[in-house]
């Protein structure tokens, strides 16, 4: 009798969970298809996509100021006749005026130099604009990855719910076994609670993954904007299909690539015989540099042992000649002004 209640207690919740389900509305997406409607039908995607629209209206405003500002003003006035009075309120007389009046005014204005001003401002719009499809393509990327994370645990959730149904099944069929022998005296009752037990955790487990289930989708229900009686049907072995495709198809696309690559290269090939020039014209270059360098070290190493060996030559000595060197430039000067004087005698 216990055994009926629990199989009709279990068969209730089956029911109303199947009922709970087929009152609301199944939908079957791919991972795609959640994509493709999250571009049209997500809110923060549409939030972007005015932000984006408004720096391009900024853009447009920026480059109107490089426009001319003309302005147009036209005025219609009416004067009444003039009562003029003496002292006293005496001698009363009107002075007729010109009644009708009208004013035209006609403005245009052109800015000739700002400094770079509008330039700048436009540069700022277009920078505005950059950032804002940048932040539109992080939020496109956010919006994917949260429905991406969504559907793989929508599909472990599915696998592991089958998997608590077929254990409760076969947990329910050994429970029935347990009591036949427990009725016949072969099993104990510690083995139907044990199990009966285990039957509890097996449905408990049910209802933290279907309560897990529904959260999710509820959260990809606000994220795609669909009516809340909306149940999203989630497919692992399309998912797995559609990975393989996706990995084909990138395949096929880098091998394309490649084969375009080689043959650009191919066609930009140079002939072997410039090749060679080249080739020749290099290691002329690199042996002309090698001679270079060893005749720049060996002037280097001559002027060092000149500078040892010969001290008038050393560099310190040009700013601070030795004794000698001064008393044999004085002489030679003597010498030469004795000359000249000897010659013009």
């Amino acid at each position: 009798m216990k055994t009926f209640f629990k199989t009709a207690s279990l068969a209730t919740i089956c029911v109303s969970f199947a009922g709970n389900v087929l009152a609301q509305q199944s939908l079957p997406l791919s991972l795609e298809q959640m994509f493709e409607l999250a571009e049209t039908q997500n809110r923060d995607l549409a939030v972007m996509d005015l932000a984006v629209s408004e720096a391009e209206e900024g853009i447009q405003v920026a480059k109107s100021g490089r426009l001319p500002d003309l302005d147009v003003n036209l005025a219609v006035s009416y004067l009444g006749n003039a009562n003029v009075f003496a002292r006293e309120w005496k001698d009363f007389q009107v002075a007729h005026l010109p009644h009708f009046g009208n004013n035209f005014a006609f403005e245009a204005s052109q800015i000739i130099y700002s400094g770079g001003a509008v330039t700048a401002s436009i540069d700022l719009a277009k920078m505005k604009r950059k950032m804002a499809l940048l932040s539109k393509e992080e939020m496109r990327e956010n919006v994917r990855l949260m429905l991406a994370g969504c559907y793989l645990q929508l599909c472990q959730l599915q696998n592991e719910q089958k998997v608590y149904e077929q254990n409760i099944a076969q947990t329910q069929q050994l429970i029935d076994e347990i009591n036949a022998k427990h009725a016949q005296g072969v099993a104990l009752k510690n083995d139907v609670t044990r199990h009966e037990l285990q039957l509890k955790g097996y449905e408990l487990a049910l209802t933290q993954i279907s309560n897990n289930r529904e959260v999710l989708n509820h959260q990809l229900v606000i994220a795609l904007a669909l009516s809340e009686d909306t149940h999203i049907e989630v497919n692992p072995l399309a998912l797995i299909q559609e990975g393989k495709d996706t990995t084909k198809e990138q395949a096929i696309a880098s091998s394309e690539r490649d084969v375009t690559q080689s043959e650009q290269a191919w066609q930009s090939e140079v002939p072997i015989a410039q090749l060679y020039g080249t080739a020749q014209a290099q290691a002329l270059l690199e042996s002309m540099k090698e001679i270079y360098g060893i005749l720049l070290l060996v002037a280097i190493g001559a002027w060092l042992f000149a500078a040892l060996f010969h001290p008038a030559i050393r560099p310190i000595n040009l700013f601070h000649p030795l004794f000698t060197t001064i008393r044999s430039s004085l002489s030679m000067d003597m010498l030469k002004k004795m000359r000249a004087e000897k010659r013009s005698e």
